[in-house]
């Protein structure tokens, strides 16, 4: 009996695909060839941690040291969850996701990261204010590059 492939793809490709996507914390990947098509989707995920203040580069810390006081900002980040590039609204004429002051909740799309030709919306996970869009339009980003500090509702 032949193998059964999907959209030209042998099980064990597809299992490696799955596998891809799940490292890289896709939560939609979308494939069209002449075989038919095939969407991988998954729990979309945002990394929020406590925010390294400004000003702890310029007393000498690393960057990536937590502070003793970062949790007493209450600032919290919203991180890249993926290698790509940054897009802060759904089109180059459309007006962007959130501007700084703009309050957003749960379950608000705040950018668009771009990866292998995928755009994947970034939701935020909490209520709040945004404080900082640390990144420029059409830039690239790093995965789990702090993108959005937001200041949460009390």
């Amino acid at each position: 009996m032949p193998e059964t492939k999907i959209c030209n793809l042998s099980f064990d490709e597809l299992k490696e695909l799955i596998d891809i996507v799940h490292e890289k914390k896709l939560y939609k990947f979308l494939m069209k060839s002449s075989g038919g098509e095939l969407v991988i989707e998954t729990h979309k995920d945002t990394v929020i941690t406590p925010a390294v203040p400004v000003n702890a580069a310029a007393n000498g810390s690393s960057a990536n040291s937590t502070p003793e006081n970062a949790a007493d900002t209450g600032i919290l980040e919203i991180k890249a969850p993926i290698i790509g590039t940054f897009y802060a609204a759904p089109s180059p004429d459309a007006p962007p996701f959130v501007t700084v002051g703009q309050s957003v909740k749960k379950g608000d799309t705040v950018m668009i990261i771009e990866s292998m030709k995928l755009m994947n919306e970034i939701q935020c996970d909490f209520d709040g204010t945004v404080k900082e869009i640390l990144v420029k339009n059409g830039e690239s980003v790093e995965f789990d590059q702090t993108v959005i500090t937001v200041m949460p509702i009390r």
